[in-house]
């Protein structure tokens, strides 16, 4: 306060100059921000502010004007049926197996399901 010729002591002048954007709390300290600073800064926002505007408006198409969300969409939806169809198909596939091995079962009681499974997922013959 002193810098800026004023009453050290003169706690409500503080808490005002904080109200009014002059001063800020950083860290346990009070750091004074002239104004031409803080009309600068506003300003700033203000135009990067409209700058995203702008950018968000034009990101979000692609050049046949169909946008982001329902290609995402689209793309999901797509992904989702294939991922369904691949664990069905998995699920078919061990459901063989498993009925191979009872097939076997009947034939040699012994049998062991570990060796089996290995030998039928193996690219030997």
């Amino acid at each position: 306060m002193e810098y800026l010729g004023k009453c050290p002591n003169d706690r409500n002048l503080v808490q005002r100059m904080i109200d009014r954007g002059d001063v800020h709390k950083e860290g346990g300290m009070y750091i004074y921000l002239p104004q031409v600073k803080v009309k600068d800064l506003y300003n700033e926002i203000a135009q990067l502010k409209s700058q995203v505007e702008s950018l968000e408006d034009n990101v979000y198409t692609f050049d046949d004007g169909k946008d982001y969300v329902e290609a995402y969409k689209e793309a999901k939806a797509q992904w989702d049926y294939y991922q369904n169809l691949y664990e069905s198909e998995v699920k078919r596939k061990q459901e063989i197996i498993r009925k191979c091995f009872r097939w076997i079962q009947t034939i040699k009681p012994r049998a062991d399901w570990e060796e089996f499974r290995d030998w039928v997922l193996s690219n030997e013959e």
